[in-house]
């Protein structure tokens, strides 16, 4: 099941990072020129239905779409202040799970498809923001405490966890402090945790080092997998071909305006791969097992101010050409 992975809200200057708000923000960005109403980060993939948050009257939608039908339904929206986050969708289980996250506290949630009713999986008085589940257990990445930067803006320090549906008990899995941890994906068969780190050693944002990481489930050691790119957003699994699908700057050392692209790296030899040539901003990569294909985002109209005028596209894996999706997100000014 192809999932997206949120990331948090921390603008992040490392390396050759200079537009980590747009990368890195969840929240919408609206301005005049048009676009659509898609939050960058929220997209699921499972067989033909797709889910992503959205806008609607300034609240966060979760949104359920048929990419074959093209048909959508809302199926709840956020309380003022609250956000919707790494929404999951699961085809079999006719459901989709979501973390709800409020100043105070996040919740995890599951809807399901046809009676839209809700359940409770867990709560935390902690910020949680991105989730996997694998049969009984639930990992996640949680803050740890607040910290201020000489400016007094507030962060956290994260880690990994794991939380166990049939003991309730929770389990430190990392004790990094990362900056943020983002793109968490679960593999059954090595037993292993892949994510992207952004962590500093003194803990000065201007000095953190970002990369792909495994964590192996069994002792708990964890390796960074070297894909040649110095900086990484958003990632997903692909089982079939046993490698990391991931959007990295294509143009590092042009010296011009930073271009986005899609890129693989093997699991098993480590080399690295680049998967599209569409010349501009290209992210959130989600596979889907059922089709082998990569579906994504695309703006072609990066760079300049319009962040949220994205396009759904999918990219054959084995063949490697990308196409528009039939399905579409809603524009702005037709909520």
């Amino acid at each position: 099941m192809g999932k997206k992975k949120t990331v948090i809200l921390v603008i992040l200057l490392s390396g050759t990072v200079l537009v980590s708000l747009l990368i890195f923000s969840k929240m919408y960005m609206a301005n005049e020129s048009g676009g659509n109403t898609y939050q960058h980060g929220t997209l699921s993939i499972d067989k033909e239905f797709l889910v992503y948050v959205d806008h609607e009257e300034g609240l966060q939608t979760l949104n359920l779409a048929n990419e074959l039908t093209g048909e959508t339904q809302r199926l709840i929206s956020a309380k003022e202040g609250d956000q919707i986050l790494d929404p999951t969708v699961n085809s079999a289980s006719r459901n989709v799970t979501y973390l709800a996250n409020s100043p105070e506290k996040t919740s995890l949630y599951s809807i399901d498809f046809d009676s839209h009713k809700i359940e409770k999986h867990m709560t935390m008085d902690a910020p949680v923001r991105e989730f996997v589940e694998s049969n009984e257990k639930i990992f996640y990445v949680k803050g740890n405490y607040q910290h201020s930067d000489d400016e007094g803006n507030p962060f956290h320090f994260y880690d990994i966890y794991s939380y166990d549906s049939n003991t309730e008990e929770h389990q430190q899995l990392t004790k990094k402090d990362a900056l943020y941890i983002s793109s968490l994906v679960f593999d059954d068969q090595s037993q292993k945790l892949y994510f992207i780190m952004n962590q500093s050693k003194s803990g000065d944002p201007f000095e953190a080092e970002q990369g792909l990481y495994e964590l192996s489930i069994k002792d708990q050691t964890i390796q960074r997998i070297e894909t040649g790119h110095q900086d990484i957003f958003d990632a997903d699994f692909n089982t079939a071909q046993n490698e990391i699908i991931f959007s990295g700057i294509s143009n590092p050392d042009s010296g011009s305006t930073y271009k986005y692209e899609l890129f693989s790296v093997n699991l098993d030899t480590h080399k690295t791969k680049r998967l599209t040539f569409l010349e501009a901003f290209v992210t959130d990569p989600v596979y889907s097992e059922s089709t082998n294909q990569v579906y994504f985002a695309y703006n072609k109209k990066f760079p300049g101010r319009n962040y949220t005028n994205f396009d759904l596209y999918k990219l054959d894996r084995e063949a490697l050409e990308t196409e528009k999706s039939s399905y579409q997100f809603r524009e702005l000014g037709k909520e």
